[in-house]
């Protein structure tokens, strides 16, 4: 109901924005840059409602609700854009250390960093992670990035992280199959990026403290 009363702010975003930012969206995996503004704003939209309390359930808190929303509205997309030019830039620079480890070895290094940009940066990315995660995003990327810089210098050191990373993704995946999914894997998912932080670019800090034993913990608890 927010999105169908308030009046649709990407124009008006897309008018702020300087000639870099709107290039870089050309380069997020959305299929338009329209795509991307509407993903922020209901992202933002998602962040705002929360805020207020919502959601809510008489036509009174609606009204307030939907004020202020509305009201906030403009400045929380432009600022949901603003990380997403950010991140799509870092994306970049890791693809393009990924482009340069074409030597065999490296090939489980590379699927494994592949594999983690399709699972944080795809269509819809901003409102599946929400406007609180956006800076975290920010940093697994960079994370990702200071991984491949230090890789040649220790290629077995990052193959026996990856390995105990990998071990853990496993069984959150197997969690995950299990019908119906358990209440509490949603925090999961993102102590293992945490943990990745951790592991390949602990200098970049996590948020809170993150182990493989509390991930054991918090997959056990939501079973």
């Amino acid at each position: 109901m927010l999105w169908l009363t308030i009046p649709s702010q990407s124009r008006l975003v897309r008018d702020r924005l300087d000639l870099a930012a709107q290039y870089a969206l050309n380069s997020a995996p959305h299929p338009s840059p329209a795509a991307v503004l509407e993903d922020a704003a209901t992202a933002a939209i998602d962040a705002l409602m929360t805020q207020a309390g919502g959601p809510v359930w008489t036509a009174a808190d609606f009204a307030r609700l939907r004020g202020h929303v509305a009201g906030n509205l403009f400045d929380a997309t432009i600022e949901a854009v603003q990380w997403v030019v950010v991140i799509v830039d870092v994306e970049r620079r890791v693809r393009e250390r990924l482009a340069g480890l074409t030597a065999a070895p490296w090939a489980p290094v590379r699927s494994d960093v592949e594999a983690q940009l399709r699972r944080l940066i795809r269509p819809g990315f901003v409102t599946a992670a929400g406007t609180g995660r956006l800076a975290d995003l920010e940093r697994y990327l960079r994370a990702a990035e200071r991984r491949l810089e230090r890789l040649p210098g220790a290629p077995a050191a990052d193959l026996a992280r990856m390995r105990e990373i990998h071990e853990l993704e496993e069984a959150y995946r197997l969690r995950m199959d299990t019908r119906p999914a358990p209440e509490g894997l949603h925090e999961v998912f993102w102590m293992l990026e945490e943990l990745r932080v951790s592991l390949f670019a602990q200098a970049l800090g996590t948020r809170g403290s993150v182990s493989a034993k509390r991930i054991r913990l918090a997959l056990r608890a939501a079973q």
